[in-house]
């Protein structure tokens, strides 16, 4: 449900350089409301694409999580 669309997959090459893609690559994405919790190693952070559709970011809290 991303509303950001990527590169097609036989570009990959350019793929790699595509920052959205990258942040989560880099796992740049974790929301400041999350750092410190016990469970960020099992859920991380929940749906980083329902936190950008609902917060504006993939760095928005999940809104089921919040």
């Amino acid at each position: 449900h991303s509303p950001v669309r990527l590169d097609h997959c036989d570009q990959i090459e350019r793929l790699k350089k595509n920052d959205y893609w990258r942040r989560f690559v880099m796992k740049d994405y974790i929301p400041a409301n999350c750092s410190g919790c016990e469970h960020l190693i099992d859920c991380v952070g929940g749906c980083r694409e329902a936190a950008n559709v609902v917060g504006g970011s993939i760095d928005s809290p999940d809104p089921l999580l919040i």
